[in-house]
């Protein structure tokens, strides 16, 4: 899935929570112009955005494979997750070898010096084989 796909996955949420865009916008503290930016995908935001658009929705992010399933309700036990889950296959120099990043932006979202963009998710969460949903709440 790649940054296009994933914004019209939150677009849809929005469509079909009924939610109208001020109330949207009220509570994420942005104006319109930023919500549709965010909804075409036009720039790399992170994912505590995606977070935080999607529960303002009543919405969140599952991640599945064959053995588990993890609900991204707030952002930082997404990192937990994440560093538990990249154990189980790769270090963090392997991961960021097949994502094509340096190990570095692996150790800053992992250390919290970085909050992880939406390109570089997408990536790990299909190196570590698993599938992205967008569910309510």
């Amino acid at each position: 899935m790649n940054r296009i796909e994933f914004c019209k996955l939150l677009s849809n949420a929005k469509l079909t929570s009924g939610q109208k865009m001020k109330d949207v916008c009220l509570a994420l503290g942005l104006m319109p112009m930023d919500i549709y930016r965010l909804e075409r995908g036009s720039h790399n935001f992170n994912v505590k955005k995606a977070i935080d658009y999607l529960g303002a929705v009543g919405y969140t992010i599952v991640l599945s494979n064959n053995n588990d399933d993890f609900i991204m309700c707030e952002y930082s036990l997404f990192v937990d997750w994440l560093k538990n889950a990249r154990k189980d296959k790769f270090t963090q120099r392997s991961l960021a070898q097949k994502i094509g990043h340096t190990y570095v932006a692996i150790a800053n979202v992992e250390t919290f010096k970085s909050v992880i963009s939406i390109d570089v998710f997408l990536q790990v969460i299909e190196a570590l084989g698993y599938e992205l949903k967008i569910v309510p709440k």
